[in-house]
C-alpha cells in the first residue's frame, strides 16, 4: 500500500522545487496573428510553470503543474485542475521494426523501444486540494516577476474560495 506525502513532505518537496526553478523559455510566438510573450520555468523537482502574455501585459493564460497535479487557467474557459498521466509506449525501432532499440544512435526517446507519452485527465470541477497545492508553490517563486505572479495568486485563490 503506497503511502501518502505527509504535509511536511510536500511542504519540503515545495522549498526545493522553488529553490530549482529556472527561466527555460522567454520567446515571442504568434497565435492567431497576435504576438504574445510565452515564458516557462522549469524545476527538475516535477514542477513547471507556463505564462502567455499580451503585447500590453494582460496575462492570457497560465498553467503550473507540480508533482502532477496540473492548474491551468485562461480569459475564455476560467480554471481548469486535473493530473498529468504518463504512459509507456512501445514503438518499433526504425532500422529493424522490432521492438529492441537497436537504431545506430539510438533514438534517447525510444530506448529499449519504449517512449513515455504524457496526457492530462481533466477533473469535473476545480479541486481545493490542487488549488492549494498549486498556490503554495507559486506564491515562493521568486523568479516569476511579481505582477504576473500575484495575478496567478489572486486567480488561484478566487477559486480556492468558489471551490
Amino acid at each position: 500500500m503506497a503511502r501518502t506525502p505527509s504535509l511536511m513532505g510536500i511542504t519540503n518537496w515545495i522549498t526545493k522545487a522553488r529553490s530549482a526553478l529556472q527561466l527555460a523559455v522567454d520567446d515571442v510566438i504568434q497565435i492567431d496573428g497576435e504576438n504574445m510573450r510565452s515564458l516557462w520555468w522549469h524545476s527538475p523537482y516535477d514542477a513547471n510553470i507556463f505564462l502567455w502574455i499580451s503585447v500590453d501585459g494582460r496575462m492570457l493564460k497560465f498553467q503550473v503543474d507540480f508533482l502532477g497535479q496540473i492548474a491551468e487557467w485562461n480569459y475564455r474557459d476560467g480554471l481548469t485542475t486535473g493530473v498529468i498521466l504518463e504512459v509507456e509506449v512501445r514503438e518499433p525501432s526504425a532500422a529493424t521494426g522490432s521492438f529492441d532499440a537497436t537504431d545506430n544512435p539510438p533514438n534517447p526517446l525510444y530506448m529499449g523501444g519504449v517512449a513515455i507519452s504524457e496526457s492530462i485527465q481533466i477533473d469535473p470541477s476545480p479541486q481545493t486540494a490542487t488549488v492549494s497545492v498549486l498556490w503554495e508553490f507559486v506564491s515562493g517563486c521568486e523568479l516569476v516577476p511579481s505582477a504576473q505572479q500575484q495575478q496567478i495568486l489572486e486567480l488561484l485563490d478566487q477559486n480556492k474560495k468558489a471551490v
